[in-house]
């Protein structure tokens, strides 16, 4: 296999916060957060958070209630449901990251070179000269 492309995608999320900044690692300690998932909760349990299950449509109201402290969500999620209104402070991080490698085998890499437009069989077979001596 070969490489023949890599994407790096990240996505802004923010920590929000009623009550406080959530600005370093120690601010997460005992912090009750809602968990998204379990790859994400364990993160959190790893800086000493405490995720909590939490449907979405109760995320808002979970502060008030006690139920949460601090809230995790996409920046463009935090505008549309409005969390501003109940959230005080918010950390904006790039949280989430996706990388991606494209691969391909070079047997095709090398029958697309051999054949494509822009190589010399391609040039010949469409009458454009065979790319070896024009």
């Amino acid at each position: 296999m070969r490489s023949v492309a890599r994407l790096f995608t990240t996505r802004l999320s923010i920590f929000t916060s009623g009550r406080r900044s959530i600005l370093t690692l120690a601010d997460f300690q005992g912090l009750r957060i809602r968990g998204l998932n379990p790859l994400i909760e364990t993160g959190l349990r790893a800086v000493a958070a405490a995720p909590v299950a939490t449907p979405a449509p109760e995320v808002v109201g979970a502060p008030q209630s006690g139920g949460l402290d601090a809230g995790l969500t996409d920046v463009s999620a935090f505008v549309s449901r409005r969390f501003h209104e109940v959230k005080r402070f918010g950390t904006v991080r790039p949280f989430f990251g996706v990388f991606a490698q494209g691969l391909c085998q070079p047997a095709l890499l090398g029958s697309a070179r051999a054949t494509g437009p822009g190589s010399a069989r391609g040039r010949a077979a469409q009458g454009r000269g065979s790319g070896l001596t024009d």
